[in-house]
């Protein structure tokens, strides 16, 4: 058991929490508790805490016939075994230091585990955190004894992304969802946990209102540089920053990082009804959320990204979605100026065209100069360009001698 699975054996449940532990409780009392159990919410909610806290309830030798409202004794041989880490009638099954995935084989291991007989109390109780983690081998291998579990075994899943695991596994789970606690109840909770009270309404918010997130990120220093990303990606959003800028001030900050601040990015923007003001804008950025999502989840299965090229292509994606939703063009027609400052059509005049991909209204503006410079014409005309639209502007082309400077507007 990894020293950070430890720890969580001396914590109570969280008070966002009990409600669904007093549903627990309440089954186990009545010996109809699951003997597989999914807690299923984003990371960061406190679900290791909720997994551990009912491990302890099962494993306490004083604490299987208290009453529904009672927590683990924390004295008997039971909870001082947990707490030290050695109780031999509980695994707590997490990716090895430095992996990102569970095989088969500790798999394998934690089923042979669970099958055994119980050495201290009543119960084998087997955690894997975060179930997502496991291979597809090693969730097939565990759908045995999900389906025909052992008389004494309690599984619990710990789990981030239901749907990243196969169907068939979270078939047979009963499964408590755990959505982030209200705003009030996690600062709350966060300000009596938190070293600096003053600093929990911000990691609060830069944690998405995952409390147990927030205090990681205000504990390990991690929140000057959270800051600085969001800024940097909401700016790619606003235009405040290029894509080239944008990518120089992301350095060398952790890919996974990158995609879940540009995700949170992307969910508030969304949000805004300013940018629901145009379905296209809209569906540029759905999209982009989603292929963004597509790419953490490649990251986490251990697909080889290439983070750099990774990192350029989102800050030139969020850069470009993130445009306003329209302009209206300078409408490019092919007339002359004769000399006496009348439009007419000059016959045997070389007509050129070109085609210019619309980036912004500085570019687009830009491009057209070359052909004011050589007489053309421009009226304003009522249709509207989006962002990324190809435009081919049409030009009759005069000699030099020919040229006349346009009439003042």
């Amino acid at each position: 058991m990894s020293t950070e699975a430890q720890g969580l054996f001396s914590s109570s449940v969280l008070p966002w929490q009990r409600a669904s532990f007093a549903h627990c409780l309440a089954m186990h009392s009545a010996n109809r508790l699951p003997h597989a159990l999914m807690l299923a919410g984003p990371n960061g909610c406190g679900k290791q805490v909720f997994a551990a806290t009912l491990a302890s309830v099962l494993l306490c030798k004083n604490g299987t016939d208290n009453e529904l409202e009672a927590m683990p004794c924390g004295s008997c041989d039971g909870c001082s075994l947990l707490q030290a880490g050695s109780h031999g009638d509980i695994c707590w099954l997490a990716p090895e230091e430095g992996k990102r995935a569970i095989g088969v084989e500790p798999v394998r291991d934690a089923i042979r585990f669970v099958q055994q007989t119980a050495g201290y109390g009543a119960y084998k109780v087997l955690v894997i955190s975060p179930a997502e983690a496991m291979t597809t081998a090693a969730a097939n291998a565990l759908l045995k004894t999900l389906e025909e579990p052992a008389g004494n075994s309690f599984i619990c899943l710990v789990c981030h992304r239901p749907n990243d695991l196969p169907a068939t596994v979270r078939s047979r789970c009963q499964t408590i969802a755990f959505p982030a606690p209200g705003s009030e109840e996690g600062l709350s909770w966060l300000q009596q946990a938190m070293p600096d009270s003053d600093g929990a309404s911000l990691a609060l918010e830069l944690a998405d209102g995952r409390p147990i997130e927030a205090l990681r990120l205000a504990t390990t220093g991690a929140l000057d540089e959270l800051a600085s990303i969001r800024q940097t990606l909401s700016g790619l959003v606003h235009q405040t920053h290029t894509a080239t800028t944008a990518a120089q001030l992301l350095g060398s900050a952790d890919l996974d990082t990158i995609l879940a601040v540009a995700a949170a990015v992307l969910e508030t923007t969304l949000k805004d009804p300013l940018s629901l003001d145009n379905p296209g804008r809209y569906r540029q950025l759905f999209c982009l959320r989603d292929d963004i999502c597509q790419w953490a989840s490649s990251a986490r299965r251990g697909v080889n990204l290439a983070r750099d090229g990774l990192v350029a292509h989102l800050c030139n994606r969020l850069f470009t979605s993130g445009r306003s939703s329209s302009v209206t063009l300078w409408q490019t027609i092919g007339w002359d100026l004769d000399k006496k400052g009348s439009m007419a059509m000059s016959e045997g005049t070389r007509q050129g065209i070109l085609s210019v991909t619309i980036q912004d209204k500085a570019l687009l503006y830009s491009s057209y100069m070359p052909f004011l410079e050589n007489g053309g014409l421009f009226v304003v005309t009522d249709r509207h360009y989006r962002i990324g639209d190809e435009v081919f502007m049409l030009l009759s082309l005069m000699d030099e001698s020919e040229k006349f400077p346009l009439p003042a507007a």
